[in-house]
This record gives C-alpha cells, sequence and structure tokens, in this order.
C-alpha cells in the first residue's frame, strides 16, 4: 500500500523504459591468450563512420583496431610502439574517431607515452607541454581521448605525476584542471582527465581530496560536477565513484562502482540516467571486478565493453532506443503483479524515473 500511495504521489513523474540489444565486437586475434581472463576486445569511440577500440592478443600485445559496422576490422599499429624489448604491457591503444581523425596514444621502446593523431594514414605524434618531465619515468606522458571537429581532447601527467587535462586545438594546448582536483595532500595518483568533447562542452572526471571520483562537464567555462545515482556508496572506499567518458549532443556517458563495487554503465541526458548492463556481464561469481563500461556515443550510438563470467573483455555496439512511457497507474498494477511474482528483470533491460517534459 505504501508503494502504491508514493507512486500515485508521483503523478508529475513518467517513467522511462528502454531496452537496449547489444552487438558484441570480438576483434580477430583478441580472446587467444590461452584462457587469460585480461585478453578481449575493449570498444572506446564511434562515430557514424567507424567504431575504434583495441585488443590484446595471444602474447599480450596491445593493437588498435577499427570496425566499419559491416564486420571488417583493421588493426592499427603506431610506429614506434610495440618496441620495448617483446614486452606485452607495450602497443597502441586508441581512444575516439571523428570519422575522418583516429586518435589514441602508444607506448615507445622507453615505455614512455606518446599521444597520436592518424589521419589518411599519416601519425601525427603529440606530446603535451609539460609531460615527459618527470626525471625519465616511464609512467609519464601524453594519452589522447577523443575529438571532435578537430579539437582533441586527452590528458598528461607532468613532473610530480600529477594529471591535467588538455584540449588540443591542432595549434594550442589549453589545460584543464576541474575545481577540487589536486587536493590530495599532493597525491601524484590524483588530477583530471578530460575524455570527450562537443560543440558547447568538454566531459572527463577527477579525483578529490578522499581519492572519490567525480564526472563533470565543463560549459562556458563553468563546470558541473556529474555523479550517477547509487555510486559512492561502498562504505567509503575511495576507489569508488562517477566516470564521465563520452559526450553526444545533451547526452553523456560513462561508468560508475555501485557500493558492491560492480561497475554500470550509463547514459545521462541531462535529466535522468538509464542504467546499461550488456548482457552476460556480472556474472563472475559475485565478483565485483565485473560489470558494463560505457565509453563513447556518436548520435545515438553507444560504445563499450564488458566483462563475461570468465573475465574476457568483449566490446559492444548499442543504440539507444525510443523510451516507451508508462502511466502511473499501469505503473502501479506492473510493480504489484512483479512484488507478487518475484519476476526478475532482465539486465539489458532498463526504466528510469525522471520529471515529464
Amino acid at each position: 500500500m505504501r508503494r502504491l500511495v508514493s507512486l500515485l504521489a508521483l503523478k508529475s513523474l513518467t517513467l522511462t523504459c528502454t531496452a537496449f540489444d547489444y552487438l558484441p565486437l570480438n576483434a580477430p586475434g583478441s580472446l587467444d591468450g590461452g584462457g587469460s581472463p585480461s585478453y578481449g576486445t575493449w570498444a572506446t569511440g564511434t562515430s557514424t563512420a567507424q567504431t575504434v577500440g583495441y585488443f590484446k592478443d595471444g602474447t599480450g600485445k596491445t593493437h588498435g583496431f577499427t570496425y566499419d559496422g559491416a564486420n571488417t576490422y583493421v588493426q592499427v599499429d603506431a610506429p614506434g610502439s610495440r618496441d620495448g624489448s617483446g614486452s606485452p604491457s607495450y602497443g597502441t591503444w586508441l581512444g575516439g574517431t571523428d570519422g575522418a581523425t583516429i586518435v589514441g596514444y602508444y607506448n615507445d621502446g622507453t615505455g614512455k607515452t606518446h599521444g597520436f593523431a592518424y589521419t589518411q594514414g599519416a601519425y601525427s605524434q603529440l606530446d603535451a607541454p609539460g609531460s615527459f618531465s618527470g626525471a625519465g619515468v616511464p609512467s609519464y606522458g601524453t594519452w589522447a581521448t577523443g575529438i571532435y571537429q578537430g579539437n582533441i581532447t586527452g590528458y598528461y601527467k607532468d613532473g610530480t605525476g600529477k594529471t591535467h587535462g588538455f584540449i588540443y586545438d591542432g595549434f594550442t594546448f589549453t589545460q584543464m584542471d576541474a575545481p577540487g582536483s589536486f587536493s590530495g595532500a599532493g597525491a601524484p595518483s590524483y588530477g583530471t582527465w578530460v575524455m570527450g568533447s562537443s560543440a558547447q562542452s568538454s566531459v572527463g572526471y577527477y579525483k578529490d581530496g578522499t581519492g572519490k571520483t567525480h564526472g563533470f562537464m565543463l560549459t562556458g567555462g563553468s563546470y558541473s560536477q556529474i555523479d550517477a545515482p547509487g555510486s559512492f556508496s561502498g562504505a567509503g572506499v575511495p576507489s569508488y565513484g562517477t566516470w564521465i567518458t563520452g559526450i553526444s549532443g545533451n547526452n553523456v556517458v560513462g561508468y560508475y562502482k555501485d557500493g558492491t563495487g560492480k561497475t554500470h554503465g550509463f547514459l545521462f541526458d541531462g535529466i535522468s540516467y538509464s542504467i546499461l548492463d550488456a548482457s552476460g556481464s556480472l556474472d563472475g561469481g559475485g565478483s565485483p571486478a565485473y560489470g558494463t563500461w560505457a565509453n563513447g556515443i556518436s548520435g545515438d550510438t553507444i560504445s563499450g565493453y564488458y566483462l563475461d563470467g570468465t573475465g574476457k573483455a568483449h566490446g559492444f555496439l548499442t543504440v539507444i532506443p525510443e523510451p516507451s512511457y508508462v502511466s502511473i497507474a499501469y505503473l502501479a498494477s506492473l510493480l504489484a503483479i512483479l512484488s507478487s511474482s518475484r519476476t526478475r528483470k532482465r539486465k539489458d533491460t532498463l526504466c528510469a524515473i525522471a520529471p515529464k517534459i
């Protein structure tokens, strides 16, 4: 009865239900590492022309890939990558694409990380000013994560190990430091990561003084903090939080960790959150390391990856479906049926309550 009364009180709200269909992406040569769960395919960005990401082959090497939507994969290896005496930690990672240009990063023979832009077969190396100044530490460098209308987003580590976001317009690197970052008593693991941009905004995440991760959107010089509902509920564990990874129009995507440590992807349209749990994820015997990560968005197409019950990584594409709006009276009846039958909701079906517009 209390549930029904509460629902009837929400007469200004509507329930938006969406069912996502997931297209798995498994690059040829991935999943070959003798059953190692650290192998697989990770989709990081998408456009109307292609999807990009990376995969690990049977030796543990990382290769970038492009996928054209017609089951054709093209392997991408930046010049100078995979030169570290056969170390499997070296390779090429693709971060984003606008259809004409691909951006990403690679590790050279010394372990340094360089960003790059790849257009029509030509590579341009990207090294943000101030990176590579940490007394030769190989974990320093520049990471390019996304591109929109020629503007490249990413982040770099300075000489102290701090992480700074940036936007590069082809001529100038503009540093971005979200308010509240860098306040953790000088810990070098703190900072700001910029993951994508649109015509009006840039998005990413930062760590505050407690080590918590918050998503953000920067629009017109003003930062807005984004914390997905259900995040930060893990008994104060600093590894919990919200990560914003992509933007297209009014929609942003990312992922968060819930109170059990599970990772859930999400879509946020500025009003409501839609949770993305790919079919087959969250099946690893209760391991909190399993879940779904939404990494990129272009129009109504979302890219990401999930870990299956064995720990293997599979990329995916999904299209934002048209929502169906359910009346409050029908919702009350539906919840009564679900309560009595104890029906379990499909992991790839999602309902989000939001103000009716």
